[in-house]
């Protein structure tokens, strides 16, 4: 995106929205690398978020380890905002296991620390767009993940439990240590929990949060 400008200009400029060409409705390929090459180059440019550039090969080696031993169980996410990391871990799902996505969404009062401003539309939207094939195995929960108890938490996910967790929530210590207990409850052995910001110098309650539950 380039501005010109003639003689001297000064402006704050907010935002800048880029309209991309329409994609093709996407059918579910059987294999793992076409999933995370169809997420590199239509997701990853369409969908606005935070995430490393190297964690779709991250996500490659989990798919395979999970495919070999292997490991079943349902995917989730506390924390989706726009929808990038939970449209990148949906490749782990295999035949009818189901994806989760938790969020505040639109009741932002709730957000007390401000760590991301997740909207329903555009996620729902981004789903309808890029993944229609995917929204059969999507179930959206607009919550605050510390409404849930841990019988309630753990009905949602029996009984296939969960196989490969996101959490990147609220990043309280309050919350860290309620999420954490929570998604322990439902990992399956041989699971994964992925926990954003851990270590990250903007948000040491998520570090603090995370010695607290261990």
């Amino acid at each position: 995106v380039r501005l010109y400008c003639e003689g001297q200009v000064r402006a704050n400029v907010s935002a800048v929205e880029i309209e991309l060409p329409a994609v093709e409705p996407y059918a579910v390929p059987p294999d793992l690398e076409r999933r995370l090459e169809y997420f590199t180059t239509h997701i990853v440019p369409r969908v606005q978020g935070w995430l490393g550039d190297q964690m779709y090969q991250i996500i490659k080696v989990i798919g395979h380890t999970f495919d070999d031993l292997p490991v079943k169980g349902n995917i989730a996410e506390i924390g989706v905002h726009h929808g990038l990391s939970f449209f990148l871990i949906t490749a782990l799902r295999r035949d009818n296991e189901k994806c989760f996505a938790i969020d505040m969404f639109d009741d932002q009062h709730l957000n007390v620390d401000r760590s991301g401003m997740g909207s329903l539309s555009t996620f729902v939207s981004h789903l309808e767009a890029l993944l229609p094939s995917e929204q059969p195995f999507v179930q959206i929960l607009q919550r605050d993940s510390l409404t849930f108890s841990i019988q309630e938490f753990g009905n949602l996910f029996a009984p296939e439990g969960v196989k490969f967790f996101s959490v990147d929530g609220g990043h309280t210590v309050a919350h860290l240590c309620n999420d954490l207990t929570l998604v322990q409850e439902v990992l399956v052995p041989g699971g994964i929990i992925a926990l954003d910001d851990f270590f990250g110098p903007h948000w040491p309650t998520v570090t603090e949060g995370f010695y607290r539950f261990m």
